[in-house]
């Protein structure tokens, strides 16, 4: 009868009566949510650490392959050699010598017959555009044209560039190109007056004295 009597004395809130809500219970204490919050973070600067390395092994890949590149022209051997035969050799130098891991990260260089071609052209340009920027830095340069006909009997012509740089005097290749007409002095003046007015290298007039 007590018992009763206790339930059915409870009255319904009708809001008439402040009472303030209970505090909800946390589903994890603070403990846990620092820990969580820890292997979160440590997981992120693992991943950050992850695409550094990354990072840094596919740009030393990068500089390995144009190595490998300028090699391959200076010795003006095929481009497939790279990689039927250099690459091959330094993975099993280095499984050898060193570990499993430094021969991984060596099959990584791109050595193609494509990349090593790709490689080359750009190694080229970026050689014709340092003399270029010598030749800008001079206040005179002299040319000099040597006109040949290939195995396929198309007519090319070399030019090259002689100019000062601070104390020395310097000769390099400037260009190599097809002559699609005839060989004249007219035809060789437009091919050298097309190449600088590409590019926008030539300052001023050019005269050349052709025999």
């Amino acid at each position: 009868m007590d018992r009763f009597l206790i339930r059915n004395n409870k009255k319904p809130n009708d809001g008439t009566q402040n009472s303030e809500p209970a505090p909800k219970k946390k589903k994890y204490d603070e403990s846990s949510v620092k820990v969580r919050r820890y292997f979160v973070n440590k997981k992120h600067s693992l991943v950050t650490v992850w695409k550094l390395q990354k990072w840094h092994l596919s740009s030393k890949a990068l500089r390995a392959s144009y190595a490998v590149s300028y090699l391959v022209a200076k010795q003006k051997k095929p481009h497939t050699i790279a990689e039927c035969l250099i690459s091959p050799a330094l993975v099993k130098v280095s499984e050898i010598m060193f570990d499993t891991k430094t021969a991984t990260a060596l099959q990584s260089i791109p050595v193609s017959n494509n990349t090593i071609s790709r490689r080359i052209e750009d190694i080229a340009s970026n050689i014709v555009m340092q003399v270029i920027e010598q030749i800008k830095l001079t206040k005179m340069f002299a040319l000099q044209l040597d006109e040949s006909t290939d195995v396929s009997g198309e007519a090319q012509v070399i030019v090259f560039v002689r100019y000062q740089d601070c104390s020395d005097i310097r000769e390099n290749i400037l260009f190599c190109q097809n002559l699609q007409s005839r060989t004249t002095g007219e035809e060789l003046f437009k091919v050298i007056d097309k190449f600088f007015a590409e590019g926008g290298h030539l300052v001023g007039l050019l005269s050349i004295s052709l025999q």
